[in-house]
């Protein structure tokens, strides 16, 4: 995820570790693996974000310390990837706006209900 500050100005990549999608009778699941990370623009600089919350779910049985070395071991991979303006991120994202023309859609009634 690009981030932007007001002015659009470039912030920061944002990337939310989770499991893949999958899909479910009414819509989409996943499963959030706790630890977030953090880029400079350029992709040079990395941090963890939820230090916290991953060392609590290590605590409590809800992820080992194995599965917790392969989420990093992607994440890292993943922050290559930006760093090296890999495919998709081989394109100028901070330079894109939205199209001025777009709205915001309405959301149906009962959207919120399973």
């Amino acid at each position: 995820l690009a981030i932007w500050d007001a002015g659009w100005v470039p912030r920061c990549w944002y990337v939310n570790l989770q499991a893949p999608l999958r899909r479910t009778p009414i819509g989409f699941d996943t499963t959030d693996l706790f630890l977030d990370l953090v880029g400079t623009p350029d992709g040079a600089r990395w941090t963890w974000k939820d230090e916290d919350e991953v060392a609590q779910a290590v605590t409590e049985g809800l992820l080992d310390h194995a599965a917790l070395a392969r989420i990093r071991g992607e994440a890292q991979a993943l922050a290559e990837t930006v760093r090296r303006r890999e495919p998709p991120f081989d394109v100028d994202w901070w330079s894109w706006r939205p199209d001025p023309a777009w709205v915001a859609p309405d959301l149906p009634d009962g959207w919120d209900r399973r």
